[in-house]
């Protein structure tokens, strides 16, 4: 009779055992939830957004007790953006580049082209050059101020002459980058499809992109996302 309570005490334990794991799991995995929902009700007002954090991410994680903490955080910093006249739901920044150093040292293949006026076949050229374009500029995602990275575009070029102006053959390679920025990573989403004008004289490259910021809240760690877009404008100047 004894030996079979034990048994029958043994097996409630081993049962409480292997159970008590699982219900601490399960109510991890609650409070977890309601702290990544109640970010991401924040993050709506200011075009972010939460998941989990990448594992190649090497920026700084902010820690904060509570969600309502970290609200408090984005109103303070969405107010002094305020001040400085900055719209943080302006994810657009638009880089104006006026002259490509045009280069005539690598010929990469003979091409024909149909001349627009005399309607008539020719040969002519095609040119590659690359271009590297930076800029030291105020950091501005997450409505943080009073930081700065520097941005980096690179891109490879093709062009040719027609009657004497510089044309665009093609843009391609196009990538992006961001350095100088330890609290916060950049990464590259897409490319749009480069557009022409009429004269092929001018390039637009749009980049798509999102900030990534490590997010500590009473222990539970996320990623937030705010998506940002970079616009350069390229025209070609006739040697």
């Amino acid at each position: 009779m004894n030996n079979t309570i034990q048994r029958k005490s043994l097996c409630f334990m081993l049962i409480m055992v292997m159970l008590i794991p699982s219900f601490a799991f399960a109510n991890g995995n609650t409070g977890d939830d309601k702290i990544l929902n109640d970010l991401d009700s924040i993050g709506k007002d200011y075009g972010i957004s939460f998941g989990e954090l990448p594992n190649e991410y090497n920026g700084e994680i902010l820690e904060f007790d509570t969600v309502e903490e970290f609200q408090a955080f984005l109103e303070d910093m969405a107010k002094e953006q305020k001040k400085l006249g900055i719209d943080h739901k302006n994810n657009t920044i638009d880089i104006e580049m006026n002259t490509i150093p045009l280069s005539f040292s690598d010929k990469i293949e003979e091409s024909s082209f149909v001349q627009s006026v005399a309607k008539t076949s020719s040969k002519e050229k095609i040119y590659e050059d690359s271009y590297h374009w930076k800029k030291y500029t105020p950091y501005t995602s997450f409505m943080i101020t009073g930081m700065f990275c520097t941005k980096h575009i690179y891109f490879d070029y093709d062009y040719y002459y027609d009657d004497g102006k510089a044309k665009f053959k093609r843009v391609y390679n196009i990538k992006s980058d961001a350095t100088g920025m330890n609290l916060a990573s950049w990464k590259e989403v897409k490319v749009d499809k480069v557009k022409y004008s009429s004269k092929k004289d001018k390039a637009t490259i749009k980049v798509h992109g999102k900030w990534v910021l490590g997010v500590n809240i009473n222990g539970h760690t996320y990623g937030a996302t705010d998506p940002q877009t970079w616009t350069m404008s390229l025209k070609l100047n006739s040697k």
